[in-house]
């Protein structure tokens, strides 16, 4: 089951936030706080707020169980500009930008193993995998050529040519 949580208004561009939101796509919520924790800076502290609301609404709305679930998917959306004015030389002003956001956070739960999280990428269930014997591999002539000795690689070459010395 899915839980979608949006926070809308968020004071902080959307270009900040979108470097974290790769990071914490696939991870479990509380590995994405522990993550989240580390990360210096006023992004970090809000994707935290968010993440920790997005877990509460899911266990306490949808009861879903906190050990079980993930982050599927991480929205980052540009909100409205607030526009204010820097005053500037010969009486003109400059526009300043302010800049807002809007994140949809969507936790669902998991089901069997997962991967360990990878920036940007959706974890898919593990599958065990064959192991291959390697098959033996032929030497290319290049390679051929550099483990033999110098007259050798002539007498060989005469062969293949047909003359005779």
């Amino acid at each position: 089951m899915n839980n979608t949580v949006y926070i809308k208004y968020l004071r902080i561009s959307s270009k900040k936030m979108r470097g974290l939101a790769k990071i914490v796509v696939g991870m479990p919520p509380k590995v994405a706080l522990d993550r989240l924790s580390v990360v210096s800076g006023k992004a970090g502290r809000m994707m935290s707020l968010v993440v920790k609301s997005a877990m509460a609404n899911a266990t306490n709305n949808m009861k879903l169980n906190a050990a079980d679930l993930r982050i599927k998917r991480i929205e980052v959306l540009e909100g409205p500009a607030f526009k204010r004015w820097q005053p500037v030389s010969r009486g003109m002003a400059h526009q300043i930008k302010k800049r807002t956001t809007h994140l949809r956070i969507e936790l669902e739960e998991k089901q069997g193993k997962t991967l360990p999280a990878a920036a940007g990428k959706d974890n898919k269930p593990v599958q065990e995998k064959k192991r291959v014997e390697k098959a033996e591999v032929k030497a290319l002539p290049q390679e051929k050529e550099k483990n033999m000795k110098k007259e050798e690689i002539v007498t060989e070459r005469r062969e293949k040519s047909g003359t005779k010395s």
